[in-house]
């Protein structure tokens, strides 16, 4: 829903040009958003078994793990995204097809804090407290309508995807992690939002480095952009097992 009203309100005052080059990111992402559902889909099942069988402890033990390992997937997807975004875009559909480049953090973000919530929803859909929240989809599209008419008009493409974040950011998350938390876990979501913060920080950072160390190549072709590739990719993972190396043996264990 939110994706298609965004397609009217650009067509609407932006034009249908710009919707087909906002699709033409937005593809990016929603392939790595597919890829990353088997991830959540593959888990939900045992973890309805195991909220089933297993206390409220022990699944909460399992919920920062699978955040940690989220964490890092999404870290490693977020840094090779603010990297090889634009190179990409520029080799598919051409220079002028593309968006700025702090359009093109913003659909970063965007993808980020979508894909840092998921194991909250996933875990909320295995305990099967859909009522909880049924409001929540119905609030956040009507917020998301509203800002992006108010902020489309102000500041254009960038007015979009800023609406669909703040829905997320002060709508959605919160009210998922607060079912999850209090009606579930029975814990206070402070340190919670501690711990993502910190995660965000580590992967802005490692993102900031990499970013850097890719941008010295500067071939602009299709070898140019293999070459960016594998440099971004290795570099980031490399930071990151540096970093989080007591995490790569629990995300040994889910994947």
């Amino acid at each position: 829903i939110s994706n298609s009203l965004d397609n009217i309100i650009i067509s609407s005052f932006l034009g249908l040009n710009l919707v087909a080059i906002y699709n033409n990111y937005y593809y990016i992402i929603l392939s790595l958003v597919n890829i990353m559902n088997i991830f959540y889909t593959s888990i939900l099942a045992g973890l309805g078994n195991s909220i089933a069988m297993e206390s409220t402890c022990q699944n909460y033990e399992k919920f920062k793990k699978l955040t940690y390992v989220n964490n890092f997937i999404i870290g490693f997807f977020s840094t090779c995204l603010i990297c090889l975004y634009q190179p990409f875009m520029k080799q598919w559909t051409g220079e002028s097809n593309l968006f700025e480049f702090n359009t093109v953090v913003l659909l970063v973000v965007y993808f980020y804090i979508n894909m840092s919530r998921r194991i909250v929803v996933t875990f909320k859909d295995a305990t099967g407290m859909w009522e909880a929240d049924k409001f929540k989809p119905l609030i956040s599209g009507i917020a998301n309508a509203c800002l992006n008419i108010i902020l489309i008009q102000k500041i254009g493409i960038n007015g979009v995807v800023i609406s669909t974040v703040i829905s997320f950011v002060f709508i959605e998350y919160p009210w998922e992690t607060k079912v999850l938390f209090s009606n579930y876990f029975h814990e206070k979501e402070r340190k919670f939002y501690m711990n993502q913060f910190k995660d965000s920080v580590i992967i802005l950072i490692v993102a900031i480095i990499t970013f850097t160390v890719t941008c010295m190549l500067p071939l602009d072709n299709v070898i140019g952009l293999i070459s960016k590739g594998i440099c971004c990719a290795c570099t980031s993972a490399i930071l990151f097992c540096v970093i989080w190396k007591k995490r790569l043996s629990i995300l040994k264990k889910y994947l």
